[in-house]
């Protein structure tokens, strides 16, 4: 009796208390802060070690895909698509420290752009809806004004349009059969696509998870 009191006693003293885990439930949401400049909010997440945490990530970006990455973490989501497109992951905080999280496409020394690559980003986004609404169109009737809103657009952005675009947005203007404004809608994809390739990587500013005892 003795001996096994001493055996309770000690285990009650000198064991290592059990690990509390607890659920958590985090929504991080990519936002504009200013004009060119994005950022996570909340920017800062603060944990608990053994949160056992249901992360969703909002992309409220309204024209591009981005994802979040966790390096020390070994956290790397997929790619999330516009317009409050969003991922739940799940991942436990089984360590304490301080850990940067982004969009690993986003510059290191991250600084708001120029006012020409906000205006690049903005006719990018802008011309690859048209093209889209473009595609969708069966007549030359309903193609036609969408044709216009195009060689508007192009108008307005005239000093940072390549002429590769500015000579199909010609040529779509000439355009007299369906057929023929479908090949050049197609040339127009990969245009856009190449347009949206020679953007400078977004400016989005890191955040952290803080994970504390």
């Amino acid at each position: 009796m003795v001996i096994v009191a001493g055996v309770a006693a000690y285990f009650l003293l000198f064991a290592a208390p059990p690990t509390i885990t607890r659920d958590k439930s985090v929504t991080l949401t990519l936002s504009e802060v200013r004009e060119g400049e994005e950022g996570w909010v909340p920017s800062t997440i603060y944990l608990t070690k053994g949160d056992i945490v249901q992360l969703t990530v909002v992309n409220g970006d309204d024209e591009f895909d981005h994802s979040l990455s966790v390096p020390e973490l070994g956290i790397q989501t997929e790619m999330i698509p516009p317009r409050n497109g969003r991922i739940t992951i799940k991942f436990t905080a089984d360590r304490e420290g301080t850990f940067l999280f982004n969009d690993p496409e986003s510059k290191l020394d991250c600084k708001p752009p120029p006012p020409e690559e906000v205006s690049r980003r903005d006719f990018a986004f802008r011309l690859e809806n048209m093209v889209e609404n473009l595609n969708e169109t069966n007549s030359v009737s309903k193609a036609k004004p969408v044709i216009d809103q195009i060689k508007s657009l192009v108008n307005e952005y005239k000093e940072i349009v390549s002429p590769d675009i500015v000579k199909l947005v010609t040529d779509l203007g000439k355009a007299t059969t369906i057929k023929e404004i479908a090949s050049l809608t197609e040339q127009m994809d990969d245009a856009v696509d190449a347009f949206v390739g020679s953007l400078a990587p977004p400016c989005i500013k890191s955040g952290q998870i803080i994970v504390q005892p």
